[in-house]
């Protein structure tokens, strides 16, 4: 998120909740003005206990991009984390 402009972070963060808790595969968007992006789960697995994703997020600011991908675990009260 960090290359994703404050006034764009509650649209792409929409995105990320629909991607973590959709089919892993399934491709959400987000858009704001010209800015936009691409969340999509790519693996789920386990540590222990713990569920967690894999993850690839592209955003476009004006004419630059950029490509990042994480992991992110879902917390004991549902919430996921990104590591």
């Amino acid at each position: 998120s960090r290359d994703i402009d404050c006034e764009d972070q509650p649209y792409a963060f929409r995105a990320y909740a629909s991607g973590l808790n959709g089919p892993i595969g399934h491709r959400s968007e987000w858009r704001n003005r010209n800015n936009y992006g691409y969340f999509t789960p790519t693996r789920e697995f386990r540590r222990g206990t713990v569920v967690c994703r894999e993850f690839t997020e592209t955003s476009y600011r004006g004419r630059d991009s950029f490509t990042r991908t994480g992991t992110a675990c879902r917390e004991v009260d549902g919430n996921w984390r990104f590591d």
